[in-house]
């Protein structure tokens, strides 16, 4: 955790780990005491990838909404209409994929 403090001999800011109760200024040099840093709120993505994360209805360990089994217990965390729709998903996408990559093929020879 990255905290940040003034200097008590040039009144410098300086950032330092928060862990230490002393640092040395990078300005003056000289060592400086630090307060205890107080706890800085989850940045936005900590945030986002904390909704991601559901408990395991069966172990309660924490697993990924999208994960097909719990790495805890390795029980199914999904409905086989959600597991099915996955597939679909993916088969998809994979065809868009090879569909794009084909044309491209296709237009660059047909330039020759």
């Amino acid at each position: 955790m990255i905290a940040t403090a003034h200097c008590q001999h040039c009144s410098g800011l300086f950032e330092y780990d928060g862990m230490s109760r002393t640092e040395f200024c990078p300005h003056c040099g000289k060592e400086s005491a630090v307060a205890k840093a107080a706890p800085v709120p989850a940045p936005a993505a900590a945030l986002a990838v904390a909704k991601r994360l559901v408990p395991c209805p069966d172990c309660g360990q924490t697993k990924s909404i999208r994960a097909l089994w719990c790495p805890g217990c390795g029980s199914l965390g999904m409905t086989l209409f959600r597991f099915i729709l996955n597939i679909y998903g993916t088969i998809c996408l994979v065809s868009l994929v090879l569909f794009v990559v084909g044309w491209i093929i296709l237009q660059t020879i047909s330039r020759f």
